[in-house]
């Protein structure tokens, strides 16, 4: 359960952005708590536009490739810290990037990824991030759970599961919305985050 309006407004605005594929998206970081239900919200946003699987962390560039590449909207689980490569690899995943891979069993062939993708990082403590990474980075802190207001991560995805051909259905209504007000919006500044911003602007205006 998301209760502050802010947070509510950044996830619709997330969800929607990746609705643009082609334009430059950010990361979405979820802080909080053991228990606050941080994977299971980050599962809930993934699975609105790419069912699937959380996957842990890998600190092998190879693998973190690979699955900026095969997942629409991946998912970091329980970061508890972010190498230099890792960060500069995420950061150049999130602005477009091109990578070799050496083909199996080959000497002279390669495999080339033309990544721009973002994800979703959950931990429970903030990780040491590079500054750049940082600047690409929004961030959402879960809040725990109170005691009589828990529950079980089961039921809780049993029922955002029903709600999710609803939910995907508003988000399509106001995707086309904002598609229909990103034509011929000018984008100024060189904050790498405008296009980002720019599709957040239009969404306040559809739900606040």
């Amino acid at each position: 359960k998301i209760d502050d309006k802010l947070d509510k407004l950044l996830i619709l605005s997330y969800l929607t952005a990746k609705m643009f594929p082609d334009r430059r998206g950010v990361l979405l970081h979820i802080l909080g708590a053991q228990g606050s239900g941080k994977s299971t919200l980050a599962w809930a946003i993934k699975n609105m536009v790419d069912p699937g699987n959380v996957d842990i962390a890998s600190e092998k560039k190879d693998e973190l490739v690979q699955l900026f590449d095969h997942n629409a909207l991946p998912v970091l689980d329980n970061l508890e810290r972010l190498s230099k490569e890792f960060s500069n690899t995420l950061c150049a995943m999130v602005t477009g990037a091109t990578y070799r891979k050496r083909t199996q069993y080959t000497n002279d062939g390669d495999f080339i990824y033309k990544i721009m993708n973002n994800g979703i990082l959950t931990s429970i403590k903030l990780p040491i991030l590079a500054k750049d990474l940082i600047s690409r980075t929004f961030y959402l802190k879960k809040k725990p759970f109170k005691k009589d207001g828990y529950t079980q991560d089961d039921s809780i995805r049993k029922k955002i599961v029903k709600l999710q051909p609803y939910c995907f259905d508003e988000l399509l209504n106001l995707t086309l919305e904002v598609r229909k007000k990103l034509i011929g919006y000018e984008i100024f500044g060189d904050n790498r985050n405008m296009d980002f911003i720019a599709i957040g602007k239009i969404v306040s205006h559809f739900v606040c």
